[in-house]
């Protein structure tokens, strides 16, 4: 492993500082790639994004009743801020041939880059973690395991 990532630079903090640099990105390199691992928090209003993004006109949907886990998470609306920043940075930046984007999230939480922006989507579910700890059913865990996501943009690899 440690000869694959050799000329892997891995850089963590602020997502915006990060992504806002062709330096940071990495695109003066001897390739020109980069990629970019994305995994905001998960939404608290999808309709809440949507309204944010220009999508939808108004916000109709209750919280999704995701557990507090971020800092951010005392002001339910700066996580939607937060989401419909990520996303409209994907859209922006997604058909870049020098950037390989990958963003993690919740089933339909941004399925408009592959309706509009010709992003690619996987969905799976998951088989074990925390939704496998409760004996009861119907869990938000349980609930959710099936909802995870990656999106894809235009400029990744295929199979």
């Amino acid at each position: 492993m440690a000869e694959r990532l050799h000329n892997v630079r891995i850089l963590h903090g602020d997502w915006h500082r990060l992504v806002s640099s062709p330096s940071s990105l990495g695109l003066y390199g001897k390739t020109g790639i980069a990629g970019v691992f994305l995994d905001p928090p998960y939404a608290h209003s999808l309709a809440r994004v949507q309204q944010l993004l220009g999508l939808a006109n108004e916000v109709s949907d209750p919280d999704r009743g995701r557990t507090d886990c971020y800092l951010c998470d005392d002001d339910k609306s700066q996580v939607d801020q937060l989401v419909a920043d990520v996303n409209r940075w994907c859209q922006q930046s997604g058909s870049n041939p020098r950037l390989r984007i990958a963003l993690c999230g919740y089933s339909g939480e941004h399925d408009n880059l592959v309706s509009d922006h010709s992003w690619t989507k996987h969905s799976w579910t998951t088989h074990g973690g925390w939704a496998n700890t409760s004996k009861k059913k119907g869990t938000r865990g349980k609930e959710n395991r099936s909802r995870e996501t990656i999106w894809f943009s235009p400029g990744c690899l295929g199979e």
